[in-house]
């Protein structure tokens, strides 16, 4: 290469030596002529013809020199640069084709490749592994994935196939200012976090052994967008405080901006030691993720794993189903599974996108080429041989498709940013560590893209321009002649891939759309209108048994039942609709070889009217119930069907597994059922309905409640009224994510499946728009060029609606073939489609309803151009050529 690039900057030199050389041979050759008698003129003009002429001598010199593609790159550039003026609009419309596919997939490309392989900035993140318990009995959901400290010393101690186990989990904790407290996303971190993740602070220090230990003065470590937002990037809080949970705790440092473990504000680290005296809302359960040692498999950690496991499943067996196994599930996958499908699924769309934009510009470049076919014809009569024509017209689309590039990838650049953080977080499950940007990666298959789409658009208009003999093209008449059969038949066929291609997003768009419509109108078995929801959340040493919280939430309850406009309160310790605590159950007289899994939720005696469940048989919750803490639970019908068949449950027994682990709890209780109520999507719409129970929240002092308020206005505005009656009741207790329960529906719920509906839309929409623009062009050119036919029909007394319609039915025959094909192809991938929209099938409604907006599209673009041709000028048309 250094070679090639000082020959360029030699070239000059080689041209005056070469000058040179040839002079000396011309003198001699016209000395020896004039020595064997001949004149000045005649010895000049035998030696010119014997020598040849000294210009192609030269180019014959210079095309062996290796500099010579290099030049020929240059200078093909130069001229395709100065060239698209000629043909503006097409070349315009090629590039903006262009630009839309390549920022459409390079998009989606910055998405899968930084959120999905590669999210995580942390040290051996390819050795990161999730580790959680199955049961065996049950295939479609996982026991358990949070451990207590000791099972994770366990794993880090005995494990031989880690380098080193870690933990973490959330803690909501306070942070009081002067004038107002809130919560906060914490997290606690074991000791081992820091060395485990290889990321150091970007100020001040991280954790060590020492600030975990019990007594030891309390630290914390900082999110930076936290850090930004709440002390605006003063670096002087570092060995300042923060009153957390009452207590103070010394900031010692911030961390870089893409450590976002579980998305948290701050992390405080935790003792390994089991027996210490817990916090009140710190973690009792953890993540665990191991590092692989380099060259173990996760096969082999596995047995490692279920051998560990099934010591410690004797010491914790309500911990461990009677048949479990050990998962392990890298660190990518554990966060993104879910979304994965669906990324894939656009990943395609976007690629039947790029797909469509390239196809449109080479039906562009057709045209271009097309109108260029005597130029072309010119330059072989003057020598230039096929493949140096095959290479310019190559050139000159390379120099258009990176036009387009540029252009797709600022306008990516823009959309990444405004995406980046909507794309983050729990509501999409791409990692808050992922760096969603126009990074190097994704710059090289942007570029990838356009050297593609080169070959793709280019490589037909390109061998059309290199092709056939010279005389039919520089003796014909003109347009007749250019409009070759071949160039014709492959612009109709382009114009078909492209209605095909479209038809095929729109039916995606359409499913997509028919789901979404379907989820949002599915009965959730519940009343979200009008409820407001919030956290309480307790301060450090306070409320800390069942009866304190009691007496706290029946005190509060009173006050906002009072607040005008109120109709119902209720108190509980989970979001309805979101995932809840699970445990197996025991019925006795039942016993069953596979696990019991039902969800269970403390509530008080409002809950099911402020929410709406009707009651089907049997009494529900009462107030005396709630301040006895008698042990009752009412169930659901899911519950009843499940486990009792078409047994009567009322008073019949059920005991918790889980609820064995909660302290201030009873232990090995049965709980006894009063009450059936109707079911709701306890696990959201995509899921089916687990059963359920629900129990007095007086029962156990753990964990922080919630509050649901049902009101006859907009529940917003009773916001501030909640916030002043918890300061009444105690100042000291925080109201933390405050929310309507229809806006975490729409967020939680709905959130996936809007996204995916936007971005089918999209795709669709400029896939339309894209086939429509190629249509128009590819008619618009064939009307251009059947002017003259046009002219002698108008001229012989054809009628106007004659010419309208011979236009309109090739252009509509193309449409149809176009749309016969879609349907073929929508066919083909039904099952795939299928596979994330929300179930639903292909079927007649949605696939009419797509033709029909293609068609009536497809009959908008060749209208257009046949109108025109109802507009010439017999006379005019005539004189044409």
């Amino acid at each position: 290469m250094t070679r090639k690039l000082f020959g360029l900057w030699r070239r000059s030199k080689f041209n005056a030596e070469l000058d040179a050389e040839l002079q000396f041979h011309l003198e001699e050759l016209i000395a020896i002529h004039k020595a064997a008698g001949m004149s000045e003129e005649e010895a000049r003009q035998s030696a010119l013809l014997r020598l040849g002429h000294p210009q192609q001598l030269k180019e014959t010199c210079g095309d062996a020199l290796w500099t010579q593609p290099f030049e020929d790159a240059v200078r093909d550039s130069a001229f395709a640069v100065r060239s698209m003026g000629h043909a503006g609009g097409l070349n315009l419309m090629a590039v903006l084709a262009l630009a839309l596919g390549i920022c459409c997939s390079t998009v989606v490309f910055s998405v899968v490749y930084n959120g999905m392989l590669h999210p995580f900035p942390y040290r051996n993140a390819e050795r990161l592994f999730a580790i959680r318990v199955d049961d065996k009995r049950v295939a479609s959901m996982g026991f358990r994935y949070e451990f207590r400290l000791d099972e994770i010393t366990a794993f880090r101690k005995q494990g031989r196939s880690f380098d080193d186990v870690v933990g973490y989990g959330n803690w909501y904790i306070t942070y009081a200012r002067k004038n107002r407290a809130e919560v906060l996303h914490g997290a606690a971190l074991t000791p081992n976090a820091m060395k485990f993740f290889g990321m150091q602070p970007l100020l001040g220090r991280g954790y060590t052994e020492a600030d975990s230990q019990v007594g030891a003065p309390g630290v914390v470590l900082l999110n930076f967008q936290f850090w930004k937002k709440e002390f605006s990037e003063d670096r002087s809080v570092i060995g300042t405080q923060m009153m957390l949970d009452g207590h103070p705790r010394t900031i010692i440092g911030v961390m870089p901006p893409r450590f976002q473990l579980v998305g948290a504000d701050l992390w405080l680290p935790v003792s390994w030691n089991p027996n210490r005296v817990f916090e009140q809302n710190e973690p009792r359960f953890f993540w665990a993720t191991g590092m692989l040692k380099d060259g173990v498999n996760p096969e082999t950690a596995v047995a490692d794993l279920n051998v560990i496991a099934r010591q410690l499943s004797r010491i914790y067996p309500t911990n461990y189903p009677k048949q479990f196994t050990m998962v392990l599930t890298s660190l990518s996958d554990a966060v993104v599974a879910d979304f994965r499908r669906m990324l894939i699924l656009l990943a395609a769309a976007v690629g039947i996108l790029l797909l469509l934009s390239c196809s449109n510009a080479a039906s562009l470049l057709l045209v271009r080429a097309s109108a260029r076919v005597k130029e072309m014809a010119m330059r072989a009569a003057l020598g230039a041989s096929r493949e140096r024509l095959i290479r310019q017209s190559l050139v000159e689309t390379l120099v258009l498709a990176f036009a387009g590039c540029g252009i797709g990838c600022l306008i990516a650049f823009v959309a990444l940013k405004r995406l980046a953080t909507a794309l983050l977080g729990p509501f999409t499950q791409i990692p808050w560590e992922a760096s969603i940007s126009l990074n190097w990666p994704t710059l090289l298959f942007a570029i990838a893209a356009a050297v593609c789409s080169t070959l793709l658009a280019g490589l037909a208009p390109a061998l059309y321009a290199g092709r056939g003999t010279l005389q039919p093209q520089l003796g014909g008449s003109g347009v007749g002649v250019n409009a070759s059969f071949v160039s014709s038949r492959f612009r109709s066929a382009l114009v078909v891939c492209q209605m095909a291609l479209s038809l095929v997003l729109l039916v995606s768009a359409g499913l997509t759309v028919r789901g979404f419509f379907a989820l949002t109108h599915a009965s959730l078995g519940v009343e979200t209108r009008n409820v407001f929801e919030g956290w309480i959340h307790f301060p450090r040493g306070k409320y800390v048994t069942a009866e304190a919280k009691r007496q706290f939430v029946k005190r509060l309850l009173e006050k906002l039942a009072a607040i005008p406009g109120v109709t119902n309160v209720a108190e509980s310790i989970t979001r309805p609709l979101d995932d809840g605590p699970v445990s197996d159950v025991n019925i006795p007289g039942k016993p069953h070889t596979k696990a019991w899994d039902t969800m269970f939720e403390a509530c008080s005696e409002g809950y099911f009217p402020t929410l709406g469940l009707q009651l089907l048989h049997g009494s529900l919750l009462s107030a005396e119930d709630i301040a006895s803490g008698r042990l009752v639970a009412v169930v659901n019908q899911t519950l009843v069907t499940r486990y009792f068949g078409h047994e009567d449950p009322l008073g019949q027994q059920i005991h918790f597994k889980m609820l064995d682990e909660l302290p201030d709890a009873p232990k090995n209780a049965n709980f006894e059922i009063v009450g059936v109520v109707s079911d709701f999507r306890n696990r959201g719409v995509t899921q089916s309905t687990l059963p359920e129970a629900f129990v007095p929240h007086s029962f156990t002092g753990f964990g922080d409640r919630g509050i649901l308020v049902r009101t006859a206005i907009k529940p917003t505005a009773i916001q501030e009224a909640v916030q002043r009656i918890l300061w009444d009741t105690d100042p000291a207790v925080v109201l933390g994510q405050p929310a309507t329960l229809e806006n975490f529906i729409s967020q939680n719920v709905y959130a996936k499946p809007r996204f995916m509906l936007i971005s089918l839309g999209v795709c669709a929409a400029v896939g339309l728009l894209l086939a429509l623009i190629g249509t128009f062009s590819v008619m618009a050119y064939s009307v251009a060029l059947r002017t003259h036919e046009m002219g002698i029909r108008l001229a012989l007394g054809a009628k106007r609606s004659t010419v309208l319609f011979l236009v309109l039915e090739k252009g509509m025959k193309l449409v149809g073939a176009g749309i016969l094909l879609g349907f073929l192809t929508v066919f083909l991938l039904a099952a795939a489609m299928r596979w994330e929209l929300w179930g639903q099938r292909f079927d007649a409604l949605t696939a009419i309803s797509s033709a029909t907006v293609l068609a009536a599209a497809g009959l908008l673009a060749c209208y257009l151009p046949a109108f025109r041709a109802t507009l010439v000028d017999a006379n005019a048309a005539l004189r044409h050529e």
